[in-house]
């Protein structure tokens, strides 16, 4: 639920977005940023339904990081099934990948979002 709520405030709170909504017809952008936000509820719903379906496949087996016992309720809670399926995947490789995209795709949206300020800020 935090990670809906805080991907549902990325959309509508990044400077980014703001700096393309600045120049739109407020007619035209409105239903774009509602859509666009209700459209992103898509990618974490997908994610954890995958991740949690796959960590429930592959307890079962050899592969999973904690076999034969099953990962731990507070582990669950914490968001660990995701690394856990990736370990059992993708091998240890596969959780740094995992970890990689996770830290590398705030930043890369930071630059993205900061680049376009200053251009939004020249006279017409």
């Amino acid at each position: 639920m935090i990670n809906i709520v805080g991907n549902f405030g990325t959309v509508f709170l990044d400077n980014g977005y703001y700096n393309k909504a600045i120049s739109a017809s407020p007619v035209d952008a409105l239903p774009g940023y509602v859509l666009g936000g209700i459209a992103w509820f898509a990618v974490p719903w997908l994610t954890a339904t995958t991740m949690g379906l796959a960590g429930l496949a592959l307890e079962q087996y050899d592969v999973w990081p904690t076999f034969p016992s099953r990962l731990a309720k507070a582990d669950v809670d914490a968001g660990l099934v995701l690394p856990n399926a990736a370990v059992a995947m993708l091998g240890q490789g596969g959780a740094i990948a995992t970890l990689f995209l996770a830290v590398s795709t705030s930043p890369s949206q930071h630059c993205y979002s900061s680049a376009n300020a200053p251009a939004s800020s020249w006279p017409s």
